[in-house]
Parts: structure tokens; sequence; C-alpha cells
């Protein structure tokens, strides 16, 4: 994994805990009423999952030039070439769908176990 690779990664991991920080502590809250905290924490999932897609669409409509990432590096650490810098975007768009991926799974998982618990 390059230098770009990993620090697409931990910006996107970096994000994905504080949402489950975030999620956690509002489940916590609320965990008077379990198939309330469960819906709330589908929500954030949910809510993570489109924000990683709507992230993937401003990366197909703006360019990787215009990411949070290629900002933070710095320019030496950056791809020059044009192959390289289309591998960097595939990488990331990559990433980020298998993140997208990952958070609606939990957000299913959630629905559904507040869906079988609502039903006892």
């Amino acid at each position: 994994m390059d230098r770009f690779a990993q620090c697409a990664f931990s910006w996107i991991a970096c994000d994905a805990v504080l949402i489950f920080v975030a999620a956690a502590t509002l489940m916590f809250a609320f965990s008077f009423d379990p198939v309330l905290a469960l819906k709330i924490g589908a929500g954030i999932a949910l809510a993570f999952s489109l924000r990683l897609i709507h992230r993937l669409s401003q990366l197909h409509r703006k360019g990787i030039c215009h990411t949070e990432v290629w900002q933070l590096m710095r320019p030496e650490e950056l791809p020059r070439e044009a192959p390289a810098i289309r591998d960097a975007q595939e990488r990331l768009e990559t990433m980020l769908l298998r993140f997208a991926k990952g958070a609606s799974g939990v957000s299913v998982g959630l629905f559904g176990s507040a869906f079988l618990m609502s039903l006892n």
C-alpha cells in the first residue's frame, strides 16, 4: 500500500471511528428503550453510508485533486503521472465503496435486530 492509499484509508477510518463513538454514545443514552437505541444506531450507520456515497459522487464530479486526502498530503508524496492519478482515484473509490457497504450492512443488521426485538 502506497502513501496515498494509507492516507485515504486513515482518513475514512478516522471518520468511521468518530461516527461509531457518536452512535455508541447515543445508543447508550437511549438504552432504556433497546429498540429505539438500535434504530438510532442504524440510522446513524445509514447516514454515514450515504455520506460516503456523496463523497464518491463529489469525487466523480470534481476529481481527486479536490479531495481532503489530496489536500492533506505533501506535494512530493502525491502521484504525478496521469496513470498514477487514475490509479489513486480508483483506489479511493474502492475504499469509499467498501466502507459504505460495511456501514450499510451494519445498518441492516441493527434495523433487523430492532424489528425482531419489537415483535416480542
